[in-house]
């Protein structure tokens, strides 16, 4: 009985590290799929992506600084400016047409919505109190974030944003 249970412990042993071994794999290929370090905002029209602009890109589009006050989830204030491009002028540089709704999507799949009377106040931002956003795989925010500019609760407010799409 003895022999028996060592060699089904050894089964046992090797079949966890085989495991291990698929989740370490796993985890390496997908980590890539939740980083936006390659600085790139994808621009859809109803779910099509049209455009692409990386934050040079962005910033030769007409950009705006904007003092924002703000509270966090957490109830901390959050007093900057924030320099980036405003909503309608990245739809009116893509050469999108009407639309009813905007939606940010950050690159770990959050999201978050605004409506096209909004356009001109909401901006993907690239720079907070004129230094550029910390990418977010470093500790930060970044390195593009979607601010509403007129809420006075940052919940709309979204970090590392990598799309936006105009529905």
């Amino acid at each position: 009985m003895g022999r028996g249970v060592k060699k089904s412990s050894k089964w046992i042993v090797l079949i966890i590290v085989v495991l291990v071994v698929i989740i370490l794999i796993a985890s390496f290929i997908h980590r890539g799929s939740v980083s936006s370090d390659d600085e790139k905002l994808v621009v859809k029209y109803q779910g099509e992506v049209v455009a692409e602009y990386t934050i040079d890109e962005l910033k030769g589009l007409e950009s705006e600084t904007v003092y924002v006050s703000m509270t966090s989830g957490k109830g901390n204030p959050d007093d900057n400016d924030y320099t980036g491009v405003m909503a309608a002028v990245i739809a009116e540089e893509a050469g999108i047409g009407a639309y009813e709704t905007i939606t940010f999507t950050a690159a770990d799949g959050y999201s978050s919505a605004g409506e096209a009377s909004e356009a001109d106040t909401v901006m993907v931002a690239y720079e907070c109190d004129g230094e550029a956003l910390e990418a977010y795989s470093k500790g930060g925010v970044g390195p593009m974030r979607c601010v509403f500019t007129e809420d006075t609760f940052g919940s709309r407010s979204i970090m590392n944003v990598t799309s936006i799409d105009f529905q």
